[in-house]
């Protein structure tokens, strides 16, 4: 049975979605001052964001705007009507196609699929994060191989880039005096 507050919904998932938009009118309930434009406010704020779609929902938006109707501070004009989300002349079309693939289906032997249990969902999770553990790991290592083998410095070769190119620096310095006291002496001995 999947009933919640008087109303009888097709599937469970109907139902928690009904639990939330109870929990969304209790909170509400409890938040909402008696302060009709404020209430107007909030009416409206609910309207336009569409967070209730279930019955129960509606029949609070309804509760909210017979509310407002009745109080003599708020004009009628600014009240908006309770939209309907579903479109029943869809929803007679759907029951008649299902009824017309009823009667028009020879009996057949119906296998029950077996829910998928939660060991089987578990062991899928873990195969799919473990894969994903190893692709992010090659990533990262393939990341470091990169960096290392670069000969821009970064974080991993910063130092030794730079000790190297002090070291090319000294060399050049070197050399370049060595030329110069050669051509130092050239010139002192003529």
């Amino acid at each position: 049975m999947h009933s919640i507050n008087g109303y009888d919904f097709q599937n469970e998932e109907d139902v928690d979605i009904a639990r939330e938009e109870l929990n969304k009118i209790q909170y509400i309930s409890d938040k909402l001052t008696d302060d009709p434009n404020s209430v107007l406010a909030v009416y409206n704020k609910m309207l336009d964001s569409k967070i209730f779609i279930t019955p129960i929902g509606t029949e609070y938006l309804r509760q909210l705007q017979g509310y407002l109707l009745r109080n003599p501070q708020i004009d009628d004009a600014q009240v908006k009507d309770v939209p309907v989300l579903i479109s029943y002349q869809e929803a007679l079309h759907y029951k008649d196609l299902v009824q017309a693939m009823e009667t028009k289906k020879p009996e057949k032997k119906k296998t029950v699929q077996e829910p998928e249990t939660d060991t089987a969902r578990l062991k899928r999770r873990f195969r799919f994060s473990i894969v994903t553990i190893v692709v992010l790991s090659a990533m990262i290592i393939a990341m470091f191989i990169i960096a290392l083998k670069s000969d821009t410095p970064n974080i991993l070769n910063y130092r030794t880039a730079i000790e190297n190119e002090y070291a090319e620096w000294a060399q050049q310095l070197a050399e370049q005096e060595a030329e110069l006291r050669e051509r130092e002496n050239q010139l002192n001995a003529e």
